[in-house]
This record gives C-alpha cells, sequence and structure tokens, in this order.
C-alpha cells in the first residue's frame, strides 16, 4: 500500500500508474539449490513465510478504502497477482504486452522468482527508472543475489546505491 500512496500522492493525474503485486500467499513455491547456499537454510522450505489466511482479504479491504478516497478513483491503480510468480510473471506478459516500469522492487527473497522477474521485466524498465533489490548481497538470502549476478553478469557497468536507513535494500537507476 506504501508504494501505492506514493504513486497516488506524487503522480495524481498518472492514469497509466499502477502497483502490481506478486504473491503466492502460501509461502514459497519452490526452493532452488541456489537458495541452499544461504546461511540458515535449513529454514527454507516450501511454504515458508506463509501468508496467514486473511491477508490477501485484509489487502483488498486495503484496496478498496484506498480506492474510495483517492483521486479519479474509478480507474484502478492496484493489482495483486496471486500464485506461483516463475508462472503468474510470463502470463501477465501476455496478457499485458504494453506494460512499461518505472519501479522495479524485487523481494521474492528466493532464486527462481527473482530470476523470472528480472528476465521478463528488466528490458521494460524504462530510462530513469529503479530497479531496486530488499535483499541483495544478504548471506541469508543469496538466491536473490545469484540470480542478480546471473541476469546482469556483472555489476561493474552498474551502480548499486544503498539507503543510510537500512542496510539490506540496494537500487540502481536505469541509464
Amino acid at each position: 500500500m506504501a508504494w501505492a500512496k506514493l504513486c497516488a500522492g506524487l503522480d495524481i493525474l498518472g492514469l497509466d500508474r499502477k502497483v502490481i503485486g506478486f504473491d503466492t500467499f502460501e509461502g514459497f513455491p519452490s526452493i532452488a539449490q541456489e537458495d541452499l547456499k544461504s546461511v540458515n537454510h535449513e529454514n527454507l522450505e516450501v511454504g515458508k513465510f506463509s501468508s496467514f489466511n486473511e491477508i490477501q482479504s485484509e489487502l483488498n479491504d486495503c484496496i478498496k478504502e484506498f480506492d474510495e478516497n483517492r483521486f479519479l478513483n474509478h480507474i484502478g491503480k492496484i493489482e495483486l497477482v496471486k500464485g506461483d510468480a516463475t508462472k503468474t510473471i510470463p502470463q501477465y506478459l501476455e496478457d499485458n504486452e504494453h506494460l512499461l516500469i518505472s519501479l522495479l522492487f524485487l523481494d521474492f527473497d528466493i532464486y527462481e522468482p527473482t530470476k523470472t522477474a528480472l528476465e521478463y521485466f528488466a528490458n521494460r524498465v524504462v530510462k530513469g527508472g529503479i530497479i531496486a533489490f530488499d535483499e541483495i548481497n544478504n548471506e541469508f538470502w543469496k538466491g536473490e543475489s545469484i540470480a542478480s549476478f546471473e541476469f546482469f553478469k556483472s555489476f561493474n557497468n552498474v551502480r548499486i546505491k544503498k539507503f543510510n536507513f537500512d542496510p539490506n535494500i540496494a537500487y540502481m537507476v536505469v541509464e
């Protein structure tokens, strides 16, 4: 909801700007070999970190309330895509071939969905857009970094920036 509120406040007339979230709401759909290289990998299990049952319903209620209280509220600004991102992302792009991205925020924690998101979405991030990572270079979530290294081949050609208020989040501006 934070991203949606930022967009609504900073780009009031941005009719084409939308926040799209991908989540299983059922925890990790799979664990790849790359994820097992993480520290404390024994905590990585299929279904781990599943949301409590009401979370999707509560998010939908928040979206409804958000839409009721914003300018031009008849145009949807938030979309939740439920399911395994390795399957839902390709389908989403097939259904939305026109999609351009200003901010790609990767917070899957694990290898496969991070890799899929980069493969399908990174080339749609516009110049000046941002690709952000929630757990890059984090020994507890190595899958995200491994997928990123595989995709970018090298980080020598990009400038990774960090916030001083959060040691995990990093981002790069597409140039």
